[in-house]
């Protein structure tokens, strides 16, 4: 079965990489990009944007633009679950679980893992939940 996802990333101050070049590196990727397995490659190219705001906001503008490039193709793009999934404090996003994960690894050659929190909250407000498909 075919799926989709939106992923969003942000900046920490010690980033070793810019967002421009995450986006630049994932428009052109120098390897065939694959989702954990070679048997999984991608069906349709990445395209990854550079926006700017709380992260609630980021998500509901980014879903509008990929809406707004799909419905220019004449094709429908499946409506994403309001469920998104997220490490440390953004604006606008609000936990109503808190998912602890032990798999940051620590040390591979003891195969030892730490633990991890994951915030799970709805990402589209009730009023932004009902999204026209014209």
């Amino acid at each position: 079965t075919d799926a989709w996802w939106m992923i969003a990333v942000s900046t920490t101050p010690d980033a070793p990489y810019t967002l421009a070049q995450l986006q630049a590196s994932l428009q052109h990727p120098v390897f065939p990009l694959y989702l954990g397995r070679k048997s999984h490659p991608l069906a349709l190219p990445l395209a990854p944007q550079l926006l700017e705001g709380s992260a609630a906001d980021v998500l509901r503008e980014a879903y509008r633009q990929y809406q707004d490039k799909f419905n220019a193709l004449k094709l429908t793009l499946p409506r994403l679950q309001n469920e998104c999934w997220w490490e440390g404090e953004h604006e606008g996003l609000t936990a109503n679980k808190i998912l602890r994960r032990r798999d940051m690894p620590l040390s591979r050659q003891q195969w030892l893992f730490g633990e991890r929190s994951v915030n799970q909250g709805q990402w589209l407000r009730k009023e932004d939940a009902c999204i026209s498909q014209e």
